[in-house]
């Protein structure tokens, strides 16, 4: 096993404000909990972020396309907009030790305004379950919600075509060919790319990840998601699965409208008036 160096190094760099313990040996360095297994790799930070990587027969897959899992809260301010209050670093805390064999932890912070929140992550039965809820709301009395946010990065970022022509007169009309094929032979990669979506109320539909579609729309989020599948072939044959538990709930999010493989946030939220103890999970698995 070995620690990506890019997380490591942001690790490395900022484990001065962070009060999560961390371990001190290869190849965690720089994590808090961490777990690894013929399918996939897990591990928490000290910094509170999670971090998946599928792993195939091979070894666990890029960096680039790990999975990003983050805590926070999110404010809906009297005007209606919703802002995400900033992780204070400084105020992890938590009463469990760093180890390389988690089975269950849990870690409480703060973000920006003084709202404190607590997060649990267990694994069960091969599955990563995460859940959490607000502490204390601080002085401000907008309404609140705890959230887990799964950043699907950009999938192909390394291999997609890209024009690099800027020659004239034959030379470009060349360069255009040769993208042209390039796109081609690209589409063809991601023909089995796909994420499956299951609503709340049991309707079931798909996207495959050359599709550019408004992932924020209610035409793919209906009444919400209650599960969700990601397959693609940067995940060396691996599928993702994310499952909300009763009382919870998921949708996507993205800042652009653009192709799926882009990437795009995968958001969970539970019902703070159906789950008061913050009971609900997001399961995670990789098959």
């Amino acid at each position: 096993m070995i620690l990506f160096p890019a997380v490591l190094a942001s690790t490395l760099i900022q484990s001065a404000m962070a009060q999560l313990p961390t371990l001190d040996e290869p190849p965690w360095l720089g994590y808090f909990a961490a777990h690894e297994n013929l399918r996939f790799r897990f591990g928490i930070t000290s910094l509170g972020q999670m971090i998946l990587t599928p792993v195939g027969s091979k070894g666990p897959v890029s960096e680039e396309v790990a999975i990003k899992i983050d805590p926070t809260i999110l404010e809906t301010e009297p005007g209606g907009k919703v802002t995400a209050k900033r992780l204070i670093p400084e105020s992890l805390e938590t009463a469990d030790s760093a180890t390389a064999e988690f089975e269950k932890t849990v870690f409480r912070g703060k973000v920006t305004g003084e709202k404190s929140f607590e997060v649990t992550v267990e694994l069960s039965r091969g599955f990563i379950l995460i859940g959490g809820r607000i502490l204390d709301p601080g002085q401000n009395r907008n309404p609140l919600q705890f959230t887990i946010s799964a950043d699907i990065p950009n999938l192909y970022r390394n291999s997609e075509p890209k024009d690099e022509g800027d020659g004239d007169g034959d030379d470009t009309r060349d360069a255009e060919r040769e993208l042209k094929r390039k796109e081609k032979e690209f589409m063809k990669k991601l023909r089995a790319d796909r994420i499956s979506l299951k609503w709340t109320d049991g309707k079931q539909l798909r996207h495959d990840l050359t599709e550019t579609v408004d992932v924020k729309s209610k035409e793919v989020n209906g009444p919400g998601i209650a599960e969700l599948e990601l397959e693609t072939g940067s995940f060396a044959g691996r599928k993702v699965q994310f499952t909300a538990s009763p009382h919870s709930v998921m949708t996507l999010s993205d800042a652009e409208l653009s192709p799926l493989y882009k990437g795009f946030k995968v958001v969970w939220t539970a019902d703070p008036a159906k789950d008061p103890d913050g009971k609900a999970r997001l399961a995670i698995g990789v098959r």
